[in-house]
């Protein structure tokens, strides 16, 4: 169980990294989250086995760490994560943007959003 825990904690330092350079680049941070978070639950949930509360602490704890801007950090916490337990899906969707995390057994979680 604290090995799963630092692996999340580490994978969290990782992408807030990734975000400080990539907003510098002025990407669409929007998209880059949403693709983070449904790829954070589908590992989260589906290959740890955690509970979903659990898996919610550790987003809102990397999450309030990593990004600095508020109005986003809202953004992504009002955007319902929709989890398919039979079909091993998490996705997510906003007004406009809609992502999706599969989980495909040994090759893990992947971003499949060939259907958008």
């Amino acid at each position: 169980m604290n090995f799963f825990i630092k692996l999340f904690y580490s994978l969290f330092l990782y992408i807030s990294i990734n975000f400080f350079f990539l907003s510098n680049a002025y990407s669409d941070q929007l998209d880059i989250i949403l693709g983070a978070t449904t790829k954070h639950y589908c590992t989260c949930i589906f290959i740890s086995n955690l509970s979903r509360e659990q898996c919610d602490k550790i987003f809102d704890r990397s999450i309030s760490n990593s990004v600095t801007d508020s109005e986003l950090i809202e953004t992504i916490k009002q955007t319902k994560i929709q989890v398919n337990q039979t079909l091993k899906e998490v996705a997510m969707s906003t007004s406009d943007k809609s992502v999706k995390s599969v989980y495909a057994m040994e090759k893990g979680c992947h971003l499949d959003n060939l259907n958008q």
